[in-house]
């Protein structure tokens, strides 16, 4: 479904929808008037008002409610079809999360409610980092790179209590972090190595001019935003490759997940013994038959979509294909549930 409505109000219905011309029911675009042929003037006796102030409202360009609309629909497209879907936001810190330098600052924000409200120019990293929590409640993880003192960082990233700190991203929401003095090109290849994400799945976020053009010519399958300050949020929420068609109790806890992957790395790290490593997981497995009421069926058929590496066949599985494998008496349908020290998956 295409919410046509939402999307031409998100960018002005007064010039995009002709209901303030003609019949409600036509729901068309002011510029339809400008596409006629002449010949249809014969039913107001070839008499018209000048349509110069009509050009003018839509810009000179009469099929803008189209390209709205084609937009919103290929946007959608994009987002079912997970075509270039980034998976990780990797964000700089000083000037980007927060005004100017921490160390030099000395906290992220100095904002009372006397000096201003929650929307005033406070407003803007408020709803950054607002907007970077919604991205990780949809399954994207978040990692920064900075280049700082990690122990001075650690130090004043701290809100005081009358801050909203729901909406305030703190280190904990982050997977890893790179804070250090390295080239942040350098930071971003170990993070992907890290993680084991391809560099096409990463957006990096910087207000630096120099550190965006550095990254986009030694690292080109990232993509770089950091322009425009303004516009990051709506970026954010709305870009196709930043949205998933369903939000799973598994999308919202990825970040547990990775930072468990991670933990077992450096577990491994550590041990000499491949079978001394397995024995210190304490994995569990648990094997569960599935049933239509299965709250694991939007699980199964996301692994499916996600997965290449494990899936011996290629095939892949729609949610209205798994449940009518569910309803038939001679098949067998199964999810297996693997446990260990660190955290849950499903399998």
């Amino acid at each position: 479904m295409v919410d046509i409505a939402a999307a031409l109000a998100a960018v002005g219905s007064e010039r995009l929808l002709d209901d303030g011309q003609v019949g409600f029911t036509h729901f068309g675009s002011p510029g339809w008037m400008l596409q006629r042929p002449e010949s249809e003037k014969a039913a107001v006796h070839d008499i018209f008002p000048d349509t110069a102030p009509l050009a003018h409202a839509v810009g000179g360009d009469p099929y803008c409610r189209e390209t709205v609309v084609a937009e919103k629909h290929i946007d959608t497209l994009v987002t079912v079809t997970g075509i270039g879907r980034k998976k990780c936001v990797i964000l700089d810190l000083d000037g980007t999360l927060w005004p100017g330098v921490l160390a030099e600052t000395g906290s992220p924000f100095a904002w009372t409610p006397q000096i201003s409200g929650a929307f005033s120019f406070i407003g803007l990293y408020f709803g950054l980092h607002e907007a970077l929590l919604c991205l990780k409640k949809r399954g994207f993880v978040l990692a920064c790179v900075s280049k700082n003192d990690e122990a001075t960082v650690r130090e004043l990233w701290k809100y005081p209590d009358h801050y909203p700190t729901q909406r305030l991203l703190k280190p904990d929401d982050f997977v890893t972090l790179r804070i250090n003095w390295n080239n942040k090109v350098d930071n971003i290849r170990s993070i992907a190595e890290e993680l084991g994400f391809g560099l096409d799945t990463f957006l990096f976020i910087d207000d630096s001019p120099v550190e965006r053009d550095r990254v986009r010519q030694r690292l080109p399958e990232v993509e770089v935003w950091g322009e425009d300050p303004f516009g990051l949020r709506r970026r954010l929420l709305n870009d196709p490759r930043l949205q998933i068609p369903t939000i799973t109790a598994e999308a919202t806890a990825r970040s547990a997940l990775v930072k468990a992957q991670i933990a077992r790395q450096h577990l491994r790290a550590e041990i000499v013994g491949e079978a001394q490593y397995i024995e210190s997981l304490q994995i569990q497995c648990r094997i569960e038959r599935l049933t239509s009421t299965s709250t694991k069926l939007a699980r199964v058929e996301e692994l499916f979509q996600r997965t290449t590496q494990y899936n011996t066949t290629g095939r892949k599985f729609s949610s209205s294909e798994l449940a009518a494998l569910v309803g038939n008496p001679n098949a067998l349908l199964f999810a297996i549930d693997v446990s260990d020290a660190w955290e849950t998956t499903g399998w």
